[in-house]
Parts: structure tokens; sequence; C-alpha cells
């Protein structure tokens, strides 16, 4: 009979002693992107829609690796939908860039790419989100393309990143 007690009493204490690699990953643990999206910001829209190819395997009607000599026709005030033209990033691409990417919005102006946005799926420390995404720490200097960086939690359980390359210039600017 202490051999059939026995039996349960050792499975428990192997469940209760399980290696902490068969939980989820540490913060830290997770792999940084590969792709550097800093390099997006300012990126011409003829670019980045050729860089969307290239890298995502998804090929925009006009912004794409065939579009040459491309030049923004639009004017904040006056030919609008050409001035704010370019391509969108693919919503079935969005975790390709990081499995923790939920959404992508870019936002083009002038045929540039001025504001990049992610939204994660969880929420991070701000020192992680920089290392897992290639950004400088607060205290180091951006990149020339780059105006400000942000990141911030949004909704319940996400962190949000925004990148602008420059100040939005409306029809009121």
């Amino acid at each position: 009979m202490s051999l059939f007690i026995s039996i349960p009493i050792l499975s428990m204490a192997l469940v209760a002693t399980s290696p902490p690699s068969l939980s989820s990953p540490t913060p830290s643990a997770i792999q940084p992107t590969k792709y550097a999206i800093l390099s997006w910001s300012r990126m011409s829209a003829a670019d980045f829609g050729c860089y969307l190819e290239k890298n995502f395997g998804h090929k925009d009607p006009k912004f794409n690796c065939s579009l040459k000599n491309y030049v923004n026709k639009g004017h904040p005030s006056e030919n609008t939908e050409a001035y704010y033209e370019g391509p969108a990033f693919p919503e079935s691409k969005a975790s390709a860039i990081h499995s923790l990417v939920q959404e992508v919005r870019v936002s083009f102006e002038g045929g540039q790419l001025q504001s990049l946005s992610l939204t994660l799926n969880k929420s991070l420390p701000e020192a992680e989100v920089r290392r897992l995404f290639l950004l400088p720490s607060s205290k180091d200097p951006r990149p020339e393309n780059v105006t400000r960086i942000s990141i911030r939690k949004c909704g319940e359980d996400g962190t949000c990143i925004e990148i602008e390359g420059f100040e939005h210039v409306g029809a009121g600017d």
C-alpha cells in the first residue's frame, strides 16, 4: 500500500518542480524585430511600397517596385487626396514585424512617410519596447529622419509606439 501512495506524491512533486523554461518567456527573453522601423520614417511612398513588396511580399497596386520616377503632385490645401497618398501597411502582415504587433498604421504627406504607429498586443515597459523594436533610449539622440518617438500604454493591455518623421502639415498650416 505504501507503494500505491508514494506514486501520486512523486508525480505531484514533479509537477511542482517543473523547470521554468516550460512557462512563457520573460519579456527580456523575447527576440527583437529584424526590421529597422526607424528607417521607414520619411521614406518616399514609392520606396516604401517597394520595401513592402520585397520584405513582406505585399504588392500595392500603385506603390510597388515597378513605379519609376514618382513625384507627388498633391498640396495640403488644394490637391489633398494626392498629397496624402501612399501605400497602407497590409493588416495581414503586421505580426511579421514582430509577434507582438497587432496593428500598423502609416501616414504619408507630400510623398513621404510622415508617421508610423504600431499597436502591440501586450503592455510592456518602455525600455523593453525600445529593445524589441531597435529604438534608441530616451537619452540617446534620435536619427535625423525622426522628430519624435512616443511609447505609451494603450487599451487595457496594449502598448502603442508612434514614430514621427516630420510635423503634420495640413490645410490650416
